[in-house]
């Protein structure tokens, strides 16, 4: 399984790319929408949905336990190699 790795999103602050290799697989975000408790919100990206028994998103009191909700969710994927790598998911 690869290591997922954070990464900023670019010039919008709290928002962040979270990679496995150089494929973009999730987000997280400090979410206006979330739950005030939990403001920080994490989702898979698109192309990674397909076949999931795991949450496709999840939110957090901070970015760590976002980016730990996530790593849960995404540790209970289908399968090793199982990265969907489309071409626009690629990291940039």
């Amino acid at each position: 399984m690869a290591d997922l790795l954070l990464k900023s999103s670019g010039p919008v602050a709290d928002q962040y790319k979270l990679l496995a290799g150089e494929v973009v697989v999730g987000h997280i975000r400090l979410s206006e929408s979330a739950p005030r408790t939990a403001p920080w919100r994490c989702t898979l990206s698109h192309g990674q949905h397909k076949g999931r028994r795991t949450p496709t998103h999840g939110y957090g009191t901070t970015r760590e336990e976002a980016m730990q909700a996530f790593a849960k969710s995404w540790q209970t994927r289908k399968g090793p190699g199982d990265i969907a790598e489309p071409e626009a998911s690629r990291a940039r």
